[in-house]
C-alpha cells in the first residue's frame, strides 16, 4: 500500500500529548456471507472512553493464514484469527446497551505499522491501552477449533453453578484471584462436577485410558497456542481490578477470566482432596477418574504461573514485577517481531528504556539487560537478582544453541528459540545468597558481560550420553561403570528430571525431590524408590523381580513370578526409556580436583569451571585467544549446594573481574 494510502487511512498522525490511540467499530451484520467492515476513530485515552481491548494470538501473514476486511473503505490483510474475530464480534458481545456497538483496540489495526515513530510510540503506551480498557476480551482460538468453545461453555456451565448457590463470596473474593479451597467448598465443587454427566462418563468411543472428549478439551486448553504469545501476559494483567472485565472468547462460547482461574484451582483441589479421604465422587466413571489424576498436573501450569505473576503485580509497591518472574515468561513464550520479547514486558517490569523497532534485536537485547542490571544492587543480596542471572546464564551458553541469527552474545539466552522443558533449572539450589561480592555486573555495548568471578577447576573427563545408547546401557553393570569414574557423591539436579534416577542407581543417595510428578507409572513415591534402589543393586531385570517379589508393599502379598514379571517389566523398560531421552544432550564430567558435574553435550578437556558473583550454579568457560567464551552453566557435587563464599576461602580462590563474551 502506498504512502498517500496509509495517509488516508491513520490520518496525519496521533496527539502524544493528549495521549490519543484509534478504536475501531465493526460494522454490524449478521449475513456470515458479507465482508467484515469497519471504521477507525481517534480517541484521547484522557478522557476515559469505553472500549474493548482485544488479545489474541496474531499468527503469520503467509498466504493460507490470511483474510481480508475493509476498514475505512480501503481494503486490508489480517491473520485468519484476528478476521475470525472480528466477523465474530460484528454480531455478538459488542452491545454498549444504547443502540451503538462498543468499540474495539485491536493493535494489528489501530496502529500504522509501517510508521515506527508511531509504532514505536504505541507500544510504548500499552500498559495504559489494557489497564484503562473497559473490558478485555481474550480471543484464545481460531476458527476451525472445535475443542475448545466446548471446553469454555462447560467451565463456564460449572462456575455459573456454583456462583448461584454461593453467591459472589465463593471465588469473587478480589481480582488478585482468591478461591475458597475449603474442604466444605472443594466438596460442593466436587458435587457439582458429579452432576455434570459429560465429565462424568466414559465414552464408547473413547480408549480406557484416555479422557472422555469434555475432560480432553479442557486440558487441551493449556496447550493453546494463544499462552505462548508474549504479549498476552501484559495485556491479561494490566486488566482492570472488576471482576467481569477480563473474559476469554471463543465463538459462541465465553467465561470470565476469574471463573476459569477458579475453576482450575478447584479441579486441582477436588483431586488432591480425594488423595487425602480416599474418596472418588459416585458418579464419576472409575476409568476417567484414574485418568484424570493422573493429568491433574497439566490443568493450571499456565494459569497458576499467571495467578502468581498477577498478585504479585497487584500487591507490588512498585507498581511492577521482578526480573526474575519476567523470566520465566520468556522461557514459554514467543513473538513474532524478536524484539518484542523484550518490549512486551515493560509495561509490568518499568524499565529506562525506549521502544525503538529501528534497533537491531541484539541491540534491544542489550538495553534490556543493561536496563536490568542498572536496578540490581548486589549489596543488598536480593534473592531475585540472585534468581535472574543465574536463570540467565543457565539458559545460555555457546553449548545451547546451533545457530545465532542475531549475533546475541553467548551469555544471553536468544529467548524467541527458548523453551523452559529444555532449560538447566536452578531451583534445586538450597535457600542461600549467591553473592559474594558487592561489585555490581555490566552489560556494555559490545556486548561483553563484565562481572565478578573465581575460576575453580578445570574438567579432565568426560562422558555424553544420548538417546543412541542401547537401552542395556542404563542397566545395573554399566551404570556402576559410571559411578567408578566419578566422586561418589554425585548430586541430583533438577535439570533432568530423571538425573534423579541416574544419582539413585549411582550412589544410592537419599531422595530429595518429588520424582512421582514426573512419572506415569502410577506407582506411590516410596514404592517407585524400591524399585529404583533395587535397580542400582542387582544386575538384571531377573534379579530385580526375586529380589522384590516377596516385598507386599510393592507386589501384594499374593504375588508371585509371572505376576511380578508382568507388572516391573514395563515399568523398568519404561523408566530407562524416560532415562535414555532425558539424559539425551547431557554431558557428565570429572574435574582435577575430583569434584563430578554435569553440563550440556559439547563440554571437553580443558574447559574451566567459574563461580560467578550472583549466579547460583557454577559456570563453564572457555579460553579463546584473549576472550573467556560462556559455554553452558552446570552442576557439579559439593559445590552447587554449598555458599560460594566458603568455597572461595576454602581453596583460596581469586575474586577478579570477568569480561564475557
Amino acid at each position: 500500500m502506498t504512502s498517500a494510502a496509509e495517509t488516508t487511512l491513520y490520518g496525519e498522525g496521533l496527539d502524544r500529548d493528549r495521549k490519543q490511540i484509534r478504536l475501531l467499530t465493526v460494522l454490524q451484520t449478521f449475513d456470515p456471507s458479507e465482508v467484515v467492515r469497519g471504521q477507525l476513530e481517534t480517541v484521547s485515552l484522557l478522557e476515559e472512553p469505553e472500549y474493548v481491548a482485544l488479545s489474541y494470538v496474531w499468527g503469520d501473514y503467509d498466504a493460507e493464514c490470511v483474510d481480508r476486511v475493509v476498514i475505512n473503505g480501503q481494503v486490508r490483510d489480517v491473520t485468519r484469527n484476528l478476521a475470525s474475530a472480528l466477523w465474530h464480534f460484528r454480531g455478538n458481545h459488542m452491545n454498549r446497551g444504547n443502540g451503538k456497538q462498543l468499540r474495539i483496540w485491536v493493535d494489528a489495526l489501530c496502529i500504522n505499522q509501517r510508521d515506527l515513530d508511531e509504532r514505536r510510540h504505541q507500544v510504548g503506551m500499552m500498559g495504559d491501552v489494557y489497564s484503562q480498557a473497559t473490558f478485555v476480551y481474550s480471543w484464545v482460538a481460531g476458527p476451525k477449533d472445535i475443542s475448545t468453545p466446548h471446553a469454555i461453555a462447560i467451565i463456564n456451565e460449572i462456575m455459573t453453578k456454583m456462583d448461584a448457590e454461593e453467591g459472589e463470596t465463593m471465588y469473587h473474593q478480589n481480582q488478585a484471584l482468591g478461591v475458597d479451597l475449603s474442604p466444605q467448598m472443594v466438596a460442593k465443587f466436587t458435587r457439582v462436577v458429579s452432576e455434570t454427566p459429560k465429565l462424568c462418563e466414559q465414552w464408547n468411543n473413547t480408549p480406557i485410558h484416555q479422557l472422555n472428549p469434555t475432560w480432553s478439551a479442557i486440558f487441551a486448553l493449556n496447550r493453546l497456542e494463544y499462552w505462548s504469545r508474549i504479549w498476552v501476559y501484559q495485556e491479561m494483567i494490566l486488566s482492570s481490578d472488576r471482576i467481569d472485565c477480563h473474559v476469554f472468547i471463543c465463538g459462541y462460547s465465553t467465561v470470565t477470566a476469574t471463573a476459569l482461574y477458579a475453576f482450575c484451582r478447584l479441579t486441582t483441589a477436588m483431586l488432591r482432596h480425594s488423595e487425602v479421604t480416599d474418596l472418588k465422587p459416585a458418579a464419576i466413571a472409575p476409568e476417567v477418574w484414574a485418568t484424570l489424576k493422573q493429568n491433574d498436573i497439566l490443568l493450571a501450569i499456565q494459569i497458576q504461573k499467571l495467578r502468581k505473576i498477577m498478585i504479585s503485580h497487584r500487591h507490588s509497591g512498585t507498581g511492577g514485577m521482578s526480573s526474575s518472574q519476567i523470566f520465566l515468561l520468556h522461557m514459554d513464550c514467543k513473538a513474532s517481531d524478536p524484539r518484542d520479547m523484550m518490549y512486551a514486558t515493560l509495561g509490568i517490569l518499568p524499565l529506562d528504556i525506549r521502544v525503538d523497532y529501528t534497533l537491531s534485536v541484539r541491540q534491544v537485547y542489550l538495553d534490556w539487560y543493561s536496563a536490568v542490571f542498572s536496578k540490581t544492587d548486589p549489596a543488598s543480596r536480593n534473592e531475585p537478582s540472585d534468581k535472574f542471572l543465574s536463570s540467565t546464564l543457565a539458559n545460555a551458553g555457546a553449548l545451547t544453541r546451533e545457530t545465532n541469527p542475531h549475533r546475541l552474545p553467548y551469555w544471553l539466552p536468544d529467548f524467541n528459540n527458548a523453551s523452559s522443558e529444555d532449560q538447566f533449572s536452578v531451583d534445586f539450589l538450597p535457600k542461600r545468597t549467591c553473592y559474594f561480592d558487592d561489585a555490581r555486573h555490566q552489560c556494555f555495548e559490545n556486548g561483553v558481560l563484565k562481572i565478578r568471578g573465581a575460576l575453580c577447576d578445570t574438567i579432565t573427563q568426560c562422558l555424553t550420553l544420548d538417546d543412541s545408547a542401547p537401552l542395556e546401557y542404563f542397566k545395573g553393570p554399566a551404570m556402576h561403570d559410571l559411578k567408578s569414574q566419578f566422586s561418589p557423591a554425585l548430586w541430583p539436579t533438577h535439570a533432568f528430571e530423571l538425573i534423579f534416577l541416574s544419582t539413585m542407581i549411582w550412589g544410592g543417595l537419599q531422595f530429595a525431590g518429588q520424582l512421582s510428578a514426573y512419572m506415569s507409572t502410577g506407582l506411590p513415591l516410596e514404592e517407585l524408590l524400591l524399585l529404583v534402589k533395587s535397580m542400582a543393586a542387582h544386575s538384571s531385570d531377573e534379579d530385580i523381580i526375586a529380589a522384590l517379589s516377596s516385598d507386599s508393599r510393592l507386589l501384594g502379598a499374593d504375588s508371585n513370578q509371572s505376576k511380578s514379571l508382568e507388572m516391573i517389566g514395563p515399568i523398568m523398560y519404561q523408566l530407562r526409556m524416560e532415562l535414555r531421552i532425558k539424559t539425551k544432550g547431557c554431558c557428565l564430567f570429572k574435574t582435577a580436583m575430583g569434584y563430578g558435574g554435569i553440563t550440556r553435550v559439547g563440554a571437553r578437556i580443558g574447559d574451566t569451571l567459574c563461580l560467578m558473583n550472583g549466579c547460583g550454579s557454577p559456570i563453564l568457560l572457555r579460553r579463546e585467544i584473549d576472550d573467556w567464551v560462556h559455554l553452558a552453566s552446570c552442576y557439579v557435587d559439593n559445590i552447587s549446594n554449598e555458599p560460594l563464599l566458603e568455597i572461595i576461602q576454602r581453596h583460596n580462590l581469586e575474586v577478579k573481574w570477568f569480561d564475557i563474551q
